[in-house]
């Protein structure tokens, strides 16, 4: 037991010698250096869509007398206007939020995408939707000057005419229907 004993005080005895001369070897001094870029940020683009009459905010379109079978009434010129920092896609819908008589269902429309030079009269040019205020559903792609994306800072001009449907019976007299125009973006896919 004694040999044993001895020997296990030896074994650690070398054991921490070794580990000291490890520790000293180990811990020597280098020569270090450090630099920083400091207050770096990261953000995001800013994804924003505004329809705008030509100089300010658009008004509500106020559509009246209309006569079943009667003439196109228009256009009522708004634009899209991209105020955000990359390019977009968008579509154009329409939202009927208060329509007592079922009046919007014999309103008929027509979206009419018109780029370059100030707004014709009349509503006669190639439309992108022609149908019921219900159904409004158009996007950039439909558009005739072939457009894929609105730019920062570029506006693209649409005009709507109205007609009240020559189906159109005597309980659509004196009616009225409220609705929404709405745009709808996202960014494209490539810039």
């Amino acid at each position: 037991m004694r040999k044993t004993k001895r020997s296990l005080s030896i074994l650690v005895a070398g054991m921490l010698a070794g580990i000291l001369a490890f520790g000293v070897v180990g811990s020597g001094a280098w020569f270090t250096d450090q630099a920083v870029i400091a207050d770096n940020t990261v953000g995001t683009g800013m994804l924003s869509v505004d329809i705008r009459e030509e100089s300010s905010v658009a008004q509500p379109f106020q559509v009246g007398d209309l006569k079943p079978g009667g003439e196109w009434q228009g256009p009522f010129p708004f634009g899209i206007y991209n105020d955000g920092k990359m390019p977009l896609v968008y579509s154009i819908s329409s939202n009927v939020t208060d329509d007592p008589s079922g009046l919007a269902a014999f309103v008929n429309v027509r979206l009419i995408p018109y780029h370059g030079g100030p707004v014709t009269p009349g509503c006669d040019d190639e439309a992108a939707f022609e149908g019921t205020l219900p159904e409004l559903a158009a996007s950039i792609s439909d558009s005739i000057t072939g457009h894929e994306a609105l730019d920062p800072n570029i506006t693209h001009t649409w005009k709507l005419c109205f007609q009240l449907d020559d189906e159109a019976d005597a309980e659509a007299q004196g009616a009225t229907a409220t609705f929404d125009i709405v745009v709808d973006a996202k960014q494209t896919d490539a810039p």
